[in-house]
C-alpha cells in the first residue's frame, strides 16, 4: 500500500512539474514573440520596455554598447 501512495504521488509530482514547465515555455515564447514585435513596430520606447534601467544592451554587429535605458532608447531609435 504503502509503495503504490508513493508512486501516485511520484507521478501526480511529475504531472505538476510537466504543466509547469510547459506554462514556462509558453510564457518564454509570448516574450520572445513580444520583443520582436516591439523591435519590428520601430518604435523605441516599446522596445525599451522590455529591459531595466540598469539594462546594458551589446549589440555586436554594429559594435554599440548601451549602459542604461536612456542609452539604448538612442540605439534603438537610430535603427
Amino acid at each position: 500500500m504503502r509503495k503504490r501512495l508513493t508512486m501516485v504521488i511520484l507521478i501526480a509530482l511529475m504531472g505538476v512539474t510537466l504543466a509547469a514547465q510547459q506554462k514556462r515555455k509558453a510564457a518564454d515564447s509570448d516574450l520572445m514573440r513580444d520583443t520582436f514585435l516591439a523591435w519590428n513596430s520601430h518604435d523605441p520606447d516599446r522596445v525599451v520596455n522590455f529591459y531595466t534601467e540598469d539594462a546594458v544592451y551589446e549589440d555586436a554587429a554594429y559594435g554599440e554598447v548601451s549602459h542604461g535605458k536612456a542609452e539604448f532608447r538612442k540605439f534603438a531609435a537610430s535603427l
